[in-house]
């Protein structure tokens, strides 16, 4: 009898343990974060849509600001802007999918066909007669090798929609060695054929084409200069993209998540205090 006594009053000392705490506990945390974080969400919309002056209807460049942006970094400019209105209008005529959709890249895309088109017409030039022609064939076959290699790069570049610095150096880094290839090849056809009709004309449409190419590597250097000027923010995976966004969260939004979060722990130790 005295052992029971002795059991009931242990029991009543120690309670037993309320195995649901942690449970509840956990619950009310995970409650109280969602609806912290709607209402968080809830008031930077009410803010930036009424703040004075705030306009957030998404307004996009028209073709010719993209195409002005563009040629600004190129050293041929005229060059520049007109064989790029005339990719474009050739290719909207026959694909609609580049018309209502004039980004930057696919008006990069249009700058990387102006060069394949050029190189075409060099590689298909009239072959001259006597001590050039094996010469020539050896650059045509160059030539075609490139014009291969520049192809596959405009296809799987048409499918980007964004880039990096080190895919755009890569881009930069072929066109670059084309340009050296053409010269070499300018330089024996000259010396092998001098005064040759044949010959002159090669001499312009390497100069053509290095042009354009020259372009659309000016291009490529500068992209995030052009981002910058188009929509004022740095393009992606570099450090200045995301300390511009860290940047704008520093101040607007943390006067907001900051009382909230704090609210929060506090409500958190309370809760640990009354269970």
């Amino acid at each position: 009898m005295d052992s029971m006594k002795a059991n009931l009053l242990q029991q009543q000392e120690f309670p037993k343990k309320n195995t649901q705490k942690p449970y509840i506990l956990t619950f009310i945390f995970v409650l109280t974060l969602i609806v912290t974080g709607i209402l968080t969400v809830t008031t930077v919309i009410v803010i930036r849509q009424s703040s004075p002056g705030s306009d957030y209807s998404l307004v996009e460049p028209t073709p010719s600001k993209y195409i002005q942006a563009l040629c600004s970094f190129a050293p041929h400019k005229h060059l520049c802007s007109s064989s790029i209105l005339s990719s474009i209008s050739t290719n909207t005529s026959s694909n609609y999918e580049f018309a209502p959709y004039l980004y930057p890249e696919n008006i990069i895309f249009h700058s990387f066909q102006v060069a394949v088109t050029q190189l075409t017409h060099l590689a298909n030039i009239t072959k001259p007669n006597g001590t050039a022609e094996s010469v020539l064939l050896e650059c045509q076959a160059l030539l075609n090798k490139e014009l291969s290699g520049l192809n596959d790069s405009v296809s799987s570049f048409r499918n980007f929609y964004s880039f990096t610095k080190t895919e755009a150096g890569e881009y930069v880094a072929i066109l670059n060695m084309m340009e050296t290839n053409q010269q070499a090849c300018l330089d024996k056809l000259e010396e092998s054929s001098t005064g040759s009709t044949m010959i002159n004309e090669i001499r312009l449409n390497v100069e053509k084409t290095r042009r354009y190419m020259s372009n659309t590597i000016a291009v490529l250097q500068n992209i995030d200069s052009v981002l910058d000027n188009l929509y004022g923010y740095p393009s992606s995976g570099t450090v200045d993209y995301y300390s511009y966004y860290f940047y704008g969260l520093s101040y607007e939004y943390m006067i907001i998540f900051v009382p909230q979060y704090v609210f929060l722990i506090l409500l958190f130790i309370l809760m640990l205090k009354l269970y």
